[in-house]
């Protein structure tokens, strides 16, 4: 009995070195050919993303066969780079690029396999919502953009400094990092300006003061702007006090337009204050003359990487 068991003890601890070996090898050979991919993927980096950057950031167009080397390469990084998070990064450059080449449901596509990997990452959630917004699907581009606007800005910022994929495109365009604070602050700007617009187009006025009111708390306020909209707002919805109030506080940034002076003026005259109103109105006729006011125009706004 006790040969028995020694004979047995022997077989099992053979079979336990044979499966160690053969894992260890197949372990071995997935890494030398894992190792192999990535070489692969190294010598199909195009020489410069400056092409992709410029026209990202609006100065310049994007020449037909660069984008194709773009698309190339990135469509190379899904087959090749087997991480969620690079690969996240890549679908949404081939969203970017294949909107850039005029075929936004490919974009679409895209977009949306990125946020399946990673629904926390802003540029994805925008884009995506600029998309929309584009097509006039206003109900999807608002769902979007709300999940954009959800999105803490320094953790955007954290993320595209350890991301691969970005720091690579960052890295091959000279892309100055010092510009990213200013770039991220001008997009969540616009993500609120148009849900408060699509808001307004929809006569959801309690939504579209909201939406201002959020703006206005964190900080994006410069020129009175989210000011002139929630006392809009306000007006339109006969809250005539938080009117007045509002649209005070966005002529105290910005004189210049005369729609806060025209609905200042309705507001004040709304309440009793028909002397004030007068003046008010007259020098919005006067401003009318002189100033273009608040220039912003959502079909200008454009898809970003970064």
């Amino acid at each position: 009995m006790i040969k028995f068991f020694s004979f047995i003890t022997r077989k099992v601890f053979f079979l336990y070195i044979v499966i160690f070996f053969i894992a260890y090898r197949f372990l071995d050979y997935q890494s030398v050919f894992e190792i192999s991919r990535l070489k692969t993927l190294n010598r199909l980096v195009p020489p410069s993303f400056s092409g992709l950057v410029q026209y990202s950031q609006g100065t310049e167009q994007l020449k037909k066969e660069d984008l194709e080397s773009y698309l190339y390469y990135f469509n190379k990084v899904i087959e090749y780079v087997p991480y969620e998070s690079d690969l996240a990064d890549a679908y949404g450059m081939l969203g970017f690029c294949y909107y850039a080449k005029g075929e936004p449901h490919k974009a679409i596509d895209f977009y949306k396999k990125a946020i399946g990997l990673n629904p926390h990452f802003f540029w994805f959630h925008y884009n995506l919502g600029l998309i929309y917004y584009k097509q006039g699907r206003y109900k999807e581009a608002m769902d979007s953009l709300d999940h954009a606007i959800s999105s803490n800005p320094g953790v955007i910022v954290e993320v595209l400094k350890t991301s691969r994929i970005y720091r690579q495109v960052m890295e091959l365009s000279k892309y100055s990092t010092q510009n990213m604070d200013i770039g991220l602050k001008t997009v969540y700007r616009n993500a609120y300006l148009l849900l408060i617009t699509m808001h307004d187009a929809r006569k959801d006025y309690p939504k579209m003061f909201d939406y201002a009111g959020v703006a206005i708390e964190v900080k994006l306020d410069d020129d009175g702007l989210f000011y002139f909209y929630q006392g809009l707002a306000a007006y339109r919805l006969k809250s005539y006090n938080n009117a007045i109030f509002a649209l005070q506080e966005s002529l105290r940034r910005n004189q210049n337009n005369a729609d806060t002076f025209y609905y200042f003026g309705l507001s004040l005259d709304a309440v009793g204050k028909k002397d004030y109103a007068q003046a008010f109105l007259k020098q919005a006729e006067v401003r009318r003359r002189v100033t273009q006011g608040y220039s912003f125009d959502p079909q200008k706004v454009n898809l970003k990487i970064f």
